[in-house]
């Protein structure tokens, strides 16, 4: 892509994810944008790099009297560092009332009935970047960049809230990186701000 294409406004980006009429692959694209995932992070299957999707765990909690998703998947920093060291982790949270995050509920039903969300990520990363292309015709990273957009636009993530939800890196001054050190509580810390009602978007029903 030569040009940033334009994230459009929250209700405009979900009337359009819910109008993609397969279902799988509606489940794909909602997937990679709440956990603004890179398609690496979450394939079950590869060839040429791990299969990280299989590390991915899930439960519930509860915080604030709200019940919430967690998922645990791996942070990928550039392709080269992928091989080196242990894997790094980020938590990625979301509010369970359907009030504020249908799509979250979506998912657990599907991580209750099946146990992971292989039915959706058991595919390799060019079967992922293909389902993204075929209904929006952009790049797979497209979604976590709109997620981003949204996060900053419509719930007032601030940079390090933002840091801890993608996994970017960042560091205190004396050079300990925090996310790594603090990946288990730092989901408290933006969860209150997911707890705001979406535009109303009327949900397929299968």
């Amino acid at each position: 892509m030569g040009r940033r294409i334009r994230v459009p406004d929250v209700l405009t980006f979900r009337r359009a994810v819910e109008a993609v009429p397969n279902q799988r692959d509606r489940m794909r694209i909602k997937a990679l944008y709440l956990l603004a995932a890179r398609v690496s992070e979450v394939a079950f299957r590869d060839s040429d790099a791990p299969a990280y999707g299989r590390l991915m765990e899930h439960r519930v909690d509860e915080y604030m009297g709200e019940p919430v998703l967690l998922t645990k998947l791996v942070t990928l920093k550039k392709r080269e560092q992928r091989k080196k060291g242990e894997p790094v982790f980020r938590i990625v949270a979301l509010p369970l009332n359907p009030r504020y995050e249908p799509w979250a509920l979506e998912l657990l039903e599907l991580i209750k009935e099946h146990g992971s969300l292989e039915p959706i990520f058991g595919a390799t990363r060019w079967a992922l970047f293909k389902t993204v292309k075929k209904w929006f015709r952009v790049r797979a990273h497209y979604l976590r960049h709109a997620r981003i957009t949204h996060l900053v636009e419509y719930y007032g993530f601030t940079g390090e809230e933002v840091t801890v939800y993608v996994g970017w890196s960042f560091k205190t001054s004396v050079g300990v990186p925090m996310m790594d050190r603090y990946a288990h509580l730092s989901w408290r810390t933006y969860l209150p701000k997911l707890l705001k009602p979406l535009p109303r978007v009327r949900t397929v029903e299968i």
